[in-house]
């Protein structure tokens, strides 16, 4: 869309630079010159910092197995809406979503299986 011809005049732009997206400041960011394979896997980040916003809480065993597998699944502490689910080893799993049954399931499921 074009925001200067809904405000009645005319404008250009030449560059746009996003400085941020959340709490990911470009200051951060690793250099383009400098992305070899053993600096960019040093320099990543774990999924879950994507989603540190959001609770949390830990899977583990048959309901674990269950989440992944498209199951939905009762969660004691859960929260009103969506919920970053880890595994044992604190890798995350996927985005618990609210169910209509009142149960939760994995949307996205990071383990591919559900």
């Amino acid at each position: 869309r074009d925001l200067a011809a809904a405000l009645g005049t005319a404008a250009v732009m030449e560059s746009l630079v996003r400085t941020a997206v959340g709490p990911f400041q470009r200051e951060a960011a690793l250099p383009l010159a400098a992305a070899d394979p053993d600096t960019v896997k040093a320099a990543l980040l774990p999924a879950a910092a994507a989603v540190a916003h959001l609770p949390r809480t830990m899977l583990d065993g048959d309901v674990l197995e269950r989440a992944i597998r498209g199951g939905i699944i009762s969660v004691p502490e859960a929260a009103a809406g969506d919920m970053a689910a880890v595994d044992g080893q604190d890798e995350l799993v996927g985005i618990l979503r609210p169910h209509g049954s009142g149960g939760h399931r994995l949307r996205p499921n990071f383990r591919g299986l559900g």
